[in-house]
């Protein structure tokens, strides 16, 4: 709703605003015929879509994909951390210097061909990947994640490198270079000095005085008093109480159809919601 005033929704919902800039300036093209929102296999509809059967494609996608999403994470869980906390530098850095990955595979990507089903469409990022990017806890769990998952996109830009190509020999030395900072920095870092939780003022809100006598538990707030005693409901119905009032079964025609019942028309000895208060004496 909020990006309805911009130009770019504007121009997407209605492409003759895009101005015509061929014939102004001699040889002015696009560098590649990607497909728009390609996909990595056959989707079960596929009129009028474009997917991957390119090996070389499909796999310089998939690993630009992955390096897109940990980037966000990356971002993510920098900017949920304060900034004493060392992990706040390091995965910022990491995370940036990740764009410039997905830059070089997105571009190799958009000079691949998409496959025989899509003639003259090239490959291209989607942007798509299965993981989320919610930032992790902070800790040594994060971490590990984080340099585990570059020694991944280290091992699989040592693959599309075999090739030769250029982007995809640059993709893979950043790669590896950013596999072996992570490890480096992440250690160096150390755990951060665990920061004491402020102190609650007195009579602030969950800081209220409690106390508990005979089974009641009482809460003095500032303008109301709870009095609280908790009582198991199947205990309460075992003695013929529920919240404090006494029970009696329903069947009391035939006692039969409900066992348990102690006599025909008294209390329900069973763990059963059959039971109906007793009327008030």
């Amino acid at each position: 709703g909020g990006f309805r005033g911009l130009a770019f929704p504007k121009i997407c919902a209605d492409p003759r605003r895009i101005p015509s800039t061929q014939g102004r300036k001699s040889g002015l093209h696009a560098s590649a015929a990607c497909g728009t929102h390609p996909v990595l296999r056959r989707p079960p509809t596929p009129a009028g879509k474009v997917w991957l059967e390119d090996a070389d494609a499909v796999a310089t996608v998939d690993l630009a994909n992955s390096c897109y999403q940990l980037m966000l994470r990356l971002v993510c869980y920098a900017h949920g951390i304060p900034r004493p906390n060392p992990d706040n530098g390091v995965a910022l850095n990491l995370g940036i210097a990740l764009m410039r990955a997905c830059t070089l595979l997105g571009e190799r990507a958009a000079r691949l061909p998409a496959g025989p089903s899509n003639p003259g469409r090239n490959a291209g990022m989607s942007f798509t990947a299965l993981r989320d990017s919610a930032p992790f806890a902070p800790g040594a769990g994060a971490r590990r994640f984080f340099i585990e998952r570059l020694e991944e996109f280290a091992a699989a830009g040592e693959m599309l490198a075999k090739d030769g190509e250029a982007r995809a020999i640059a993709a893979a030395k950043l790669l590896s270079d950013l596999a072996k900072r992570a490890a480096s920095l992440f250690e160096s870092v150390g755990e951060p000095a665990p920061v004491a939780p402020p102190p609650v003022p007195k009579g602030a809100i969950g800081n209220e005085e409690t106390t508990k006598a005979n089974g009641i538990e009482t809460v003095v707030g500032e303008k109301i008093t709870i009095d609280f005693e908790a009582m198991h409901p199947f205990a309460a119905m075992r003695d013929g109480r529920a919240n404090g009032v006494p029970r009696q079964c329903r069947r009391t025609v035939d006692s039969s159809q409900h066992d348990g019942c102690r006599k025909a028309g008294g209390d329900c000895g069973n763990l059963s919601f059959w039971c109906d208060p007793l009327p008030p004496q």
